[in-house]
């Protein structure tokens, strides 16, 4: 069994809940409504495909061809994309592939990464005020702990990849494509040989 739809929709689903709690997030996705963008990250081997309506997010299957826009990169740069220049650098050096509209990559990236959470009132609203005030001082305290996020997001890749085994790599998906296509050449070989 696949784990494409189990991560698509727990992707969809973190995506519009924190859409939801972000009140500028209204005018990001007026501005790609109708439109469906591609994002192929190395570290899986399968493209995510979002459409854009007007209130949310949806994460399409893998066959879906019907886009205007698509990016290829890695987790470990994704998240150094929210500033123009570097995406350009990121442009030049090879580590992002863009294909289609920039204006409009821009604007679907922009959905996502522009996300601005008051997280006191969001908690608050969930769990009470006092709650969500306490709540919200021990998140903003523990990200001055935390180090370098891109390192976590470049640790967390690397765990799934190379240590649990629970993505393949690139590389690695290739390869097994190649086996699988072999092994089908051979079935094939044998069942015709057979008649």
């Amino acid at each position: 069994m696949s784990l494409q739809p189990a991560i698509n929709a727990l992707a969809e689903t973190l995506v519009n809940s924190a859409l939801r709690a972000d009140p500028g997030s209204k005018g990001r996705l007026q501005a790609v409504q109708g439109k469906t963008f591609r994002l192929r990250l190395q570290e899986l081997p399968w493209p995510m495909t979002l459409s854009f309506t007007e209130h949310e997010v949806l994460f399409l299957g893998e066959g879906y061809e019907v886009i205007n826009g698509e990016v290829q990169t890695s987790l470990s740069v994704l998240g150094q994309l929210s500033d123009a220049t570097q995406v350009t650098q990121a442009i030049q050096r090879g580590d992002v592939i863009l294909q289609g509209d920039p204006i409009f990559a821009q604007q679907a990236s922009q959905v996502v990464l522009g996300l601005n959470i008051d997280w006191e009132q969001a908690l608050a609203d969930r769990f009470g005020d006092v709650a969500g005030f306490w709540l919200a001082q021990g998140v903003g305290e523990l990200q001055q702990r935390l180090p370098d996020v891109h390192n976590w997001r470049r640790w967390f890749a690397d765990v799934l990849i190379d240590e649990k085994k629970l993505l393949l790599g690139k590389t690695e998906f290739a390869i097994f494509t190649d086996d699988l296509k072999a092994l089908q050449k051979r079935v094939e070989a044998l069942h015709k040989d057979k008649k």
